[in-house]
């Protein structure tokens, strides 16, 4: 929470320590007094990326609301797990380097993550929560759009949408296409459409019509 500043890690520590009670500073206390996620539904959140399951997924986003966490704070700390992602996969080294900030038991977590994970789909997430954040801000409705986040990650990689540009590509070079001047396998028949201008037209030095076939078959021999 202090996000890697000592004096801002010693105020928060001073409002926990204010708002303790005579147990102490517990766990989900301080996640109550400074209105961060609980690690546990974040991980929940990834692991149900990774598995394409719904189910858990909206099932996690209950969880946030009914324990009173702000919809777009988790969805600040989701980015952040996804950014910590993809700098693992990238740099193996990242924890060691300071790259990545996390306790050695989340560590060995957000590794095996990765291994279910590819690079595209972690970019891919980021991209749609970062989105998501932009249409939160100031709305009436987080939840609803913490929802429609959750669904849209959910999509698979390539829609229908994004196949209409390779449909039409593939319809062009079937129409641009033109058959060989006269394929081996075609019978006479079939290859008149295809034949060379005939002996008559290259007397009178004319050519067909565009478009107009000629016909050379051969002659039998009865």
């Amino acid at each position: 929470a202090g996000g890697g500043s000592p004096r801002d890690s010693l105020s928060i520590l001073d409002q926990l320590l204010a708002g303790a009670d005579d147990q102490g500073v517990a766990y989900e206390r301080a996640l109550a007094l400074l209105g961060v996620t609980d690690v546990a539904l974040i991980d929940t959140a990834v692991d149900a990326l990774a598995d394409a399951d719904g189910s858990a997924l909206f099932g996690t986003v209950e969880k946030v609301v009914d324990a009173g966490h702000d919809p777009r704070r988790f969805a600040v700390d989701l980015l952040e797990r996804l950014r910590d992602l993809i700098l693992l996969q990238a740099v193996p080294d990242a924890a060691d380097r300071g790259l990545v900030e996390a306790p050695g038991d989340q560590l060995a977590r957000m590794r095996a993550q990765i291994e279910t994970l590819g690079p595209a789909s972690l970019t891919r997430f980021a991209e749609i929560v970062h989105n998501a954040l932009g249409e939160m801000r100031g709305t009436t409705s987080p939840r609803l759009l913490l929802e429609v986040m959750c669904a849209r990650m959910l999509l698979p990689a390539v829609s229908a949408d994004d196949a209409v540009p390779v449909s039409r590509s593939t319809r062009q070079r079937i129409f641009l296409w033109k058959p060989s001047s006269e394929p081996s396998t075609a019978s006479p028949a079939s290859r008149c459409a295809w034949s060379t201008p005939t002996n008559r037209h290259r007397r009178s030095n004319r050519t067909p019509a565009h478009g107009s076939p000629s016909c050379s078959v051969p002659a039998s021999n009865n």
